[in-house]
């Protein structure tokens, strides 16, 4: 028969695991909800942001600086 040590030591260790993977599954679930708020935050600075892109060649008149302003 086992000793009542191990069969604790066992269980202790089980439950040590089971804690760790349920953790793990924790953090990971409250990362994939922050990246779809940080998605759609992104998004919305795209919209923000878009008259203004880096690519364009002309500058701004003064229509699109109001409207950038007003935002």
């Amino acid at each position: 028969m086992l000793d009542a040590n191990w069969v604790q030591l066992g269980t202790t260790i089980f439950l040590g695991l089971v804690g760790l993977w349920l953790a793990y599954n924790y953090r990971r679930q409250v990362r994939l909800k922050l990246a779809d708020r940080q998605v759609d935050a992104y998004m919305a600075l795209w919209k923000i942001t878009a008259t203004a892109a880096h690519t364009r060649k002309t500058p701004l008149d003064d229509a699109e600086q109001q409207n950038s302003a007003t935002r």
